[in-house]
């Protein structure tokens, strides 16, 4: 049998020598950046390409030790969260399932397909009482089980000019994506300390309980039109970050995930373009844009997002690391879903701040000077 590393080794030649044939054969490009385009595919595409040969272990093969361990996510009404508690729930772990809506279709839907492993919470991250039920509601229903990872998955999204976005959507976006995460972590991080067998006096006896939060690209590499998603999904790595080094002694292990845009009901196109009536019809009348100016704008951001966003038949890349990160035999701290969006934030990185901003605000912006106001 080939060793494991022998193969790492020979996928990484292999991308490394072909990025540079192909490469090289191109008149304009020259040798330094043929090595930097070689060195961006074969660190991007490393983890990906050799995960398939080395599936990544879970924290026990043991389906009734899984059976006493317990996760809870919040934000399970749909989208990544919904995904990852119905596989959390196939792969034997009890799973506490945080909804905003218990009652609503997705979270019903939930309840039916998955076994009696999985429990329906009530809990809008944004409501401290809801919090504390929530907390309440686990610690009652663990029956001898430790709740040995938090999700904090919850999240919202808004779009459009800085000058039309109105000060409560800031408020809105930041309360949902980062307080309700900080609520929630400060809430449950007392009761998995003691349910996984940690104390202060005694940390980490059976191991590290962790904490996951579903950050975002948007969070390092921002955008026109996004800024109060980006401040908030920014604040949350921040968090995520502090937490880490102040929890370690303690027995507690932070993790981030980081996605582009998905196909999810929250990366909708209909939606955004609602969106950005809605902020027209608002406050577009105070301020300094015309309708021709504003209409090419959510035009270029519409078609971006559209041609941009990841099909929803790729989501299980982000699950996959939000059940790494979860209940993982050897968690990273943090993780990149999807090649092409490691790649973009190795360039985001990398590239001179000044042609950063060419590049796209010549395609997201349009040119104010060439357009004429509509009457």
């Amino acid at each position: 049998m080939v060793p494991k590393t022998s193969v790492k080794h020979a996928i990484l030649a292999v991308i490394f020598i072909s990025c540079f044939y192909l490469l090289s054969a191109s008149p304009w490009l020259t040798l330094l950046s043929v090595l930097i385009f070689a060195y961006i595919i074969t660190s991007a595409v490393a983890s990906t390409a050799v995960n398939p040969l080395s599936p990544r272990p879970l924290i026990t093969d043991s389906f009734s030790k899984r059976a006493k361990m317990a996760v809870f996510i919040s934000g399970c009404d749909s989208g990544f969260g919904n995904i990852c508690a119905r596989r959390l729930d196939q792969l034997g772990f009890r799973v506490f399932a945080g909804c905003l809506d218990i009652c609503s279709p997705g979270a019903q839907k939930l309840s039916e397909e998955t076994t009696e492993r999985l429990q329906l919470v009530q809990c809008d991250v944004t409501e401290e009482d809801q919090v504390k039920e929530a907390l309440a509601n686990v610690e009652q229903s663990l029956n001898g089980a430790a709740l040995i990872s938090l999700i904090n998955n919850a999240g919202i999204h808004s779009n459009s000019w800085i000058l039309l976005t109105a000060l409560e959507i800031y408020q809105r976006m930041f309360n949902v994506n980062c307080l309700g995460s900080i609520r929630l972590s400060k809430a449950f991080l007392p009761l998995m300390w003691t349910s996984s067998g940690n104390s202060i006096n005694d940390p980490i006896i059976h191991g590290d309980c962790r904490v996951v939060f579903v950050a975002s690209m948007a969070g390092r590499y921002y955008l026109p039109y996004i800024s109060a998603y980006s401040i908030s999904k920014a604040s949350v790595l921040a968090f995520a970050d502090t937490l880490r080094r102040e929890s370690k002694s303690f027995g507690v292990s932070v993790h981030t995930i980081e996605p582009s845009t998905y196909k999810t009901d929250m990366a909708n196109v209909d939606v955004s373009n609602k969106n950005w009536q809605k902020d027209w019809l608002d406050n577009g009348e105070k301020m300094f844009f015309d309708k021709y100016f504003f209409e090419r704008s959510k035009e270029r951001f519409l078609s971006t997002l559209e041609k941009s966003t990841i099909p929803a038949s790729k989501l299980d890349e982000v699950v996959d690391d939000m059940i790494d990160a979860a209940v993982g035999l050897t968690p990273q701290i943090s993780y990149v879903p999807n090649l092409m969006t490691r790649v973009r934030f190795w360039v985001y990185l990398h590239v001179p701040t000044r042609v950063l901003d060419w590049l796209i605000i010549r395609r997201l912006i349009p040119q104010r000077q060439v357009l004429k106001k509509d009457q």
